[in-house]
Order: C-alpha cells, then structure tokens, then sequence
C-alpha cells in the first residue's frame, strides 16, 4: 500500500495536536547487577573450565614447557661437550695437596666409574712417587675391596691432621727471611699464611700457631720496615683494644702489607723508583787553580754541583788532581 503524499493529506497530518489529557511519558528503568571486583576464584582459568577449553590450554603450556626444558638440556649439553676433558691432579706425596686431590678424585672419578677396580687403576694412574709406591701394593690384589685399601692407606700417610700440620709447621720454620723490597716474596708467604689459617679452622693440632713463639718466629721473616709497623699494631691491639693477638690477626696484617707491596702505583718500590727519577744527575766541571805565571806544579780541582743525600749533611765533593796524583776532599757547602 503506498502512502499518500497529496497536499490535502498533508495538510491533515499537520493539523492533528498532541493529548492534552495524556500522562507524561517516563522510560523504563532496567536494574543492572551490583559491580563487584574480579578476584582470583574469578580469572580466565575459571571461564576457561566452564566453556571446556582449559584442559586443551593446560595441554598446550605444559608440552611448550618440556620442549623448552628440552631444548635447554641440549644447550647444556654441547656447552660441555665443547669443554676440554676434566682429570683430577697428579698426587706426589705432598701434605699440602692431598685435600685438594682427594676432592677432585672423588667429585670426577668416583662419582662417574662405578667399579672399585676401575677406580684403583686410576689412583694408580694419578699417583706419582711416595703415593703411587703406596697404590702399587694393591694392584696385585684381585679382588674390590683392594680400592678401600689403599685409599684408607693414603688417607692414614698423607691425611693424618697431626703430619699435616707438623708440614705446616716446618715449612714456617725453615721460611727464609723477606729481604727489604722483595714484594714478590712478601705476596707468597701472605699465601702461604693464608693456607696455614684456612688449615687451622680443620686441624686441631694447628692451634698453638697463636702461641707467642709462633707469633714472634712468623714475625721475624717480614721485611724490617713491616716487622717495625706489626710490633706497633700488635702493642695497640693489646694495650687501646683489649684483644689478644691471635695468628689471624697477623696473617690479616700481612696480607695487607703484601697487597700494598704489589700495588703498582702507591707501593714503596713504585715511589721509591719515581724518586730516583726526580733527582738530577751530578754536574761535574774543572776549574782552574789560580797559579803565578810560569809554574808547571799547579793543581786542577774538579768540582760537583750537585747536592748529596741528607745523610752526608749535604756535603760537596771535590776532586784535586796534581800531576798523577788523585786526592778526594769534602768541603762543608
């Protein structure tokens, strides 16, 4: 049905007016849910389990994760693939080295070779001198408990804390004296002292390096110019603190004197070698003696300008020299 749009039509809409008498037109209110804050019962993982997609999802991240742990496991494994081959030290006999040895030993050897008999043919291999003299004994032996053996021999001979500790001790007794200078020196007995106070903390029969002999021979070897500066610290460490000199007290005084020895700029040596460069080289020049005319018998004196140490009391020195005759002279300047 089409609408009619003559003007007579029109003309009628437009006369038509609004009800009076209607009531007022009010929209209608729709309530809406109270707002309450997501929490964490609320998350996606809970939308996802009623719409039956997080079992899927769960699926999915855990077999990323073992892929990515996987790939990560091959990284490692070329990573060490690439490293050259780890073999425990060879062990001569030495007190000092045999803690070190054993740890090595048993961390690559024993814990990857299971069998105690491919385990005693490579502390055969890895033993030299008096230890392989001890391991040698028990190659012969056929059956396993040959292993134990001989590691409870070497371990009777070369970890007994009483011959450890008597090495220690003899090897500070015979330590040669530090000459004044010597940084390098000074750099291995700190290491050493180091190695002694790290023995202590194991080894009960080190415990009398804090006696006073001990102290006073340790001394003894520092340079004269370190002895000098421990004697004071140790009179302040007794007499201002209250505290009882102790070996690591020392070994923490020479290990200071040992790094400030070898510090390349402030040490010493550096700024005794610098001193040496600021002093300027002697100026020698000859003068001639004032003589009357026609005397051959006259003397020549040859004459430095430069000053001495304060040592000679700024001294000058004068050379005569009268025919062959070569005389020295030190004139008060």
């Amino acid at each position: 049905m089409k609408p009619d749009l003559s003007d007579q039509n029109i003309r009628r809409e437009r006369s038509f007016l609004a009800n009076p008498y209607a009531p007022e037109f009010v929209p209608a209110r729709y309530s809406s849910p109270p707002f309450e804050p997501l929490r964490a019962e609320h998350n996606f993982t809970l939308r996802f389990e009623q719409n039956g997609v997080n079992t899927t999802l769960q699926k999915i991240v855990s077999l990323q994760a073992k892929q990515a742990e996987l790939s990560s496991l091959i990284i490692n494994q070329q990573k060490v693939s690439n490293l050259p081959v780890k073999e425990p030290p060879v062990f001569s006999g030495d007190y000092f080295q045999y803690p070190a040895f054993v740890t090595a030993f048993d961390f690559i050897i024993c814990s990857n070779v299971p069998s105690n008999r491919d385990r005693l043919y490579f502390l055969d291999k890895h033993t030299t001198g008096k230890a392989n003299n001890v391991v040698k004994g028990f190659l012969v032996m056929s059956y396993d408990s040959a292993y134990v053996k001989a590691r409870k021999m070497l371990d009777q001979r070369f970890g007994n804390p009483v011959h450890v500790a008597e090495a220690y001790k003899s090897s500070l007794r015979s330590w040669s004296k530090i000459n004044d200078g010597d940084s390098s020196g000074l750099q291995d007995f700190s290491d050493f002292l180091v190695r002694c106070e790290e023995a202590m903390k194991t080894m009960q029969s080190l415990g009398d390096l804090d006696s006073t002999e001990t102290l006073r021979l340790v001394s003894s070897k520092l340079p004269s110019y370190s002895a000098v500066k421990w004697c004071r610290h140790a009179h302040e460490m007794q007499t201002k603190s209250r505290k009882i000199v102790t070996f690591s007290a020392l070994v923490n005084f020479v290990r200071g004197e040992a790094e400030l020895a070898n510090y390349s700029i402030f040490s010493p040596d550096a700024l005794k070698a610098e001193r040496k460069k600021s002093v300027a080289p002697p100026k020698w020049e000859w003068r001639n003696k004032s003589r009357k005319k026609g005397d051959s018998n006259f003397k020549r004196q040859f004459f430095c300008d430069c000053r001495l140490s304060t040592r000679q009391q700024s001294r000058l020195i004068v050379k005569t020299i009268s025919g062959s005759e070569l005389s020295s002279l030190q004139c008060s300047s």
